[in-house]
């Protein structure tokens, strides 16, 4: 297996939107520049203990695959999309997924 400069390691982003369709627009145009290589919308109620209590929360997300080299990139490009109200990233490195991930997120993400 071919051993990865730190920034190129393949990690999964996320970050909240507004709504679907704001979820889909700007993930057309970060697959479409290929900083990311694919990703999903979802909408989904999140469940947390709060104050002795389970709570719920209407949340639409997405989940985008990457390199850690494009993150400054994907921010710039969130700025640009969003202005002020730009949502901040949560990233995770990908650890344990099939050799045949980190592949095709390695061709189908634009290198820097």
């Amino acid at each position: 297996m071919e051993t990865l400069s730190p920034t190129t390691v393949p990690i999964r982003i996320t970050f909240q939107v507004s709504g679907l369709a704001d979820g889909h627009r700007i993930l057309d145009h970060l697959v479409e520049e290929r900083l990311v290589a694919g990703g999903t919308v979802v909408h989904a109620e999140s469940l947390n203990w709060v104050s002795g209590e389970v709570t719920a929360k209407d949340r639409k997300e997405v989940t985008a695959y990457t390199t850690f080299d494009r993150l400054s990139a994907i921010n710039g490009r969130l700025q640009v999309l969003c202005g002020a109200d730009a949502p901040t990233i949560s990233q995770y490195v990908i650890a344990g997924e099939k050799e045949e991930v980190d592949g095709w997120i390695m061709r189908n993400v634009r290198e820097s």
